[in-house]
């Protein structure tokens, strides 16, 4: 096995053990888990659907089924500047994960996102972002 290969399944294999609410990569950070979920068919949210967070922490988006979900940004401070961020790719295997570090694209305030395909089945969630 080439050591790309084996330097890739190392790095999921550390990421996949890493629970969720445990220490972040900055000191002091936190990982956040929120699961894309299933609640009918015809409905789908975020669990849990508002967070807070702090600069440094890691959110976690968590595929639980097999509809397609992702996260688009839809409301944000003035000012903010999300980059790719802005909207996440379409996730479609159980346990698929999405996360990033609550950088300093992220301002203090309030984020408001949504699942495009299922934003009319309620899928809509807020993170709050606090100063340290």
């Amino acid at each position: 096995m080439s050591r790309s290969i084996l330097a890739t399944l190392a790095a999921a294999l550390v990421l996949a053990t890493v629970p969720a609410g445990a220490q972040g990569p900055n000191p002091g950070a936190s990982v956040i888990e929120v699961k894309m979920i299933d609640i009918s068919p015809t409905e789908f949210g975020f669990s849990p659907a508002k967070i807070t967070v702090k600069q440094g922490d890691v959110v976690r988006f968590t595929q639980v089924k097999v509809n397609m979900h992702n996260v688009e940004f839809k409301g944000f401070p003035v000012g903010v500047n999300l980059g790719d961020l802005l909207m996440g790719p379409f996730m479609m295997t159980v346990d698929q994960v999405h996360e990033f570090t609550i950088d300093k694209r992220f301002a203090p305030g309030t984020y408001d996102y949504v699942c495009t395909p299922h934003v009319s089945m309620g899928m809509k969630g807020q993170i709050i972002v606090v100063a340290k």
